[in-house]
């Protein structure tokens, strides 16, 4: 089991490797409002990332990126510009 602070909201978030056991409040949020955002790898493939996986890719990512993304990430290949929006936000 694992313990990390949400660099969004601040909270203590807890986890074990089969996901979330307690979830920050940014979190549960975003799961409700499905909201998704662009990320980079340190190899410059980008990402489409729900935000309630943040944490999860984030740890991917400085794990060194083993056997593929996470479930619910999908990868756009290196261009963000493949990605269109009916609507966004700049948070």
């Amino acid at each position: 089991m694992r313990t990390q602070r949400c660099k969004h909201c601040k909270d203590t978030y807890i986890y074990d490797e089969n996901g979330p056991i307690k979830e920050c409040s940014c979190r549960k949020i975003a799961e409700a409002n499905k909201r998704f955002y662009l990320a980079e790898d340190d190899d410059g493939h980008w990402y489409v990332v729900p935000f309630a996986l943040r944490h999860e890719f984030e740890d991917w990512v400085a794990s060194g990126e083993p056997d593929g993304e996470p479930e619910g990430v999908e990868r756009i290949g290196g261009s963000p510009t493949l990605v269109t929006f009916a609507d966004y936000r700049i948070e």
